[in-house]
């Protein structure tokens, strides 16, 4: 039959697929959470050397490696020191995929045709007998797309449960605190969605983007409080992953938006020279420092606003969190 990473991983874990437990910080920060990280191709070098640090301490991998099109065509390569990786702690690698070409992809979608070749695509990155799990993150497309996005995911699921058992399905989804009729979150039935996949990882951040005009943190835990009450009212406890973000983002406050994404390790400079601290109201770091004359306003997360989040997390009795993603995070989330 299927496995399904449940109850901390214990199921995997008798079932041989962990045979390693993951070891968590001894201040009991992460202890009782299974832990997800995400690595990603496009910045292999720090990606693999921030997951070759936090492999001991994580309990699930997911790898950023292909990207669809509307066509039904694959790009990307698996990058096999990840895989070696994952295997040689033995922590499940789910692969991940994303769609391309967000309005076009919708309205393939929406073609039964068009729809089988993306299904049969996306199947396909399971032959590898590494490879322990699919994960999908559909994004972008128009919320009208909503029904066929749910057919999408029913019928990749029910092709992998007939000609890969044993491997797992997730999806990644935008949070929102309603249901919408519009923007970005809207396309996604959770409660639909939920009853088709093993997992269903929750994007908790997007408060704030790099296209805001007023600078705050991507994850307030006053709105990340919120979207929790919505969606464990529509989606099981056992299968929610909150993926919670690892990255700051830095506006320039005499040139306004777009702000820029930056790693932790690129702000260490700028804390001797800035004024920074830790806003609990919001539960993340403030930096203000100048530049060039220009003023400069970050919000970022490093390990004490990272557990902040996981005890929110906790409150609403959930135990798995993910981090978006491998490479920005502050590297002190990983010390003993």
């Amino acid at each position: 039959g299927q496995v399904v990473f449940a109850n901390g991983g214990d199921v995997a874990k008798e079932a041989g697929i962990i045979p390693q437990a993951a070891t968590q910080p001894e201040d009991g920060g992460l202890v009782g959470s299974e832990l997800w990280g995400y690595y990603v191709a496009y910045d292999h070098t720090r990606s693999y050397e921030s997951l070759s640090r936090a492999i001991p301490r994580l309990d699930h991998v997911v790898a950023y490696f292909y990207h669809l099109s509307p066509n039904g065509e694959v790009t990307g390569s698996a990058r096999p020191e990840v895989i070696r990786l994952a295997a040689a702690y033995g922590r499940p690698l789910h692969v991940m995929v994303k769609n391309q070409a967000d309005v076009e992809f919708g309205w393939a979608l929406a073609d039964p045709a068009r729809r089988g070749r993306l299904v049969e695509a996306v199947l396909s990155l399971l032959s590898a007998p590494a490879v322990q799990g699919l994960h999908l993150d559909i994004e972008g497309i128009p919320a009208e797309s909503r029904d066929d996005l749910t057919r999408f995911v029913a019928e990749v699921a029910a092709g992998l449960r007939t000609r890969y058992p044993g491997r797992v399905l997730s999806q990644a989804v935008p949070a929102r605190t309603r249901d919408l009729a519009s923007g970005w979150a809207a396309p996604y039935d959770y409660t639909r969605l939920a009853a088709q996949v093993d997992y269903f990882v929750l994007m908790a951040y997007g408060f704030r983007t790099e296209a805001s005009t007023t600078p705050g943190p991507t994850t307030p835990t006053d709105w990340l409080a919120q979207v929790l009450a919505y969606t464990v009212a529509r989606v099981p406890r056992e299968k929610l992953v909150v993926s919670l973000p690892w990255w700051a983002t830095d506006w320039n406050l005499a040139a306004g938006p777009p702000a820029a994404s930056r790693r932790y390790t690129d702000l260490l400079p700028l804390l001797t020279i800035g004024e920074t601290g830790y806003i609990p109201e919001v539960g993340a770091n403030r930096l203000r420092y100048t530049q060039s004359g220009q003023a400069h306003e970050v919000w970022f997360e490093d390990r004490r606003s990272f557990l902040a989040k996981v005890e929110l997390v906790r409150r609403y009795g959930l135990n798995r969190v993910a981090g978006w993603r491998l490479g920005h995070e502050d590297p002190a989330i990983w010390q003993p």
